[in-house]
């Protein structure tokens, strides 16, 4: 390990990432179970470098982008970082094999890579559909709610004519006195309708009722 290099704590790299700790060893873990290797400063705790922030980084972002699991995640990162750098030294075998077959050699690479290309089709082929599958029903839904708020305005202006209607015939039973208002002088004067307070009179009476009867006008329905 290059002593000038800059090192990395577990918090560091999770502050980086705005994840948790706990996090941050899951990635670790995931990575290492990959054949990627990580330094550790006293046989123990993990000691993580300027590389080994970009690998958790990307290891964020192919799991945000495409969703696939952890493992398939760790795995990618495994073959960008051999293919970006070279470095087959950070790349090895975590089990007790010859020194000889500790390295993941380039047609495992590939296999590796076409898994995880066709593991990611099929499930970007299922989101998709997924995705047509809720834009279907959330337009349906949405047909639903607004031919049900058609007939929620069909029958509020149903009702309303009706109230009104029988506001209409109320008000014509009251006596003349009520209804009318005196209108000149003297042998000329007579007796008109009284609009203003007809008009009210109707607009209370349907205020009054209108709840009740859309009420029962729906229990009718249902």
């Amino acid at each position: 390990m290059d002593d000038m290099e800059i090192r990395y704590t577990t918090k560091h790299i999770a502050d980086e990432l705005g994840v948790e700790p706990v996090t941050v060893r899951k990635y670790a873990l995931a990575l290492e179970k990959a054949g990627y290797h990580i330094e550790r400063s006293d046989g123990k705790n993990r000691d993580f470098s300027a590389t080994d922030m970009m690998a958790f980084k990307y290891l964020q972002s192919i799991r945000s982008r495409t969703g696939i699991t952890l493992e398939a995640a760790a795995e990618a990162v495994v073959i960008k970082v051999f293919t970006a750098t070279k470095q087959e030294s950070r790349i090895v075998r975590n089990d007790k094999t010859a020194p000889s077959e500790r390295y993941i050699d380039r047609s495992e690479l590939m296999n590796i890579l076409e898994q995880l290309r066709a593991g990611y089709e099929a499930s970007a082929a299922a989101l998709s559909l997924k995705v047509e599958q809720y834009e279907r029903l959330a337009h349906e839904r949405e047909m639903r709610s607004r031919e049900l708020a058609r007939l929620d305005r069909e029958m509020e202006r149903q009702v309303e004519r009706e109230l009104r209607e029988e506001a209409a015939a109320e008000w014509n039973k009251l006596p003349e006195s009520e209804r009318t208002i005196k209108v000149g002088w003297g042998w000329f004067g007579r007796r008109d309708e009284d609009l203003h307070r007809r008009a009210d009179y109707i607009q209370r009476y349907v205020d009054d009722r209108m709840g009740d009867r859309l009420h029962a006008a729906y229990s009718a329905e249902a």
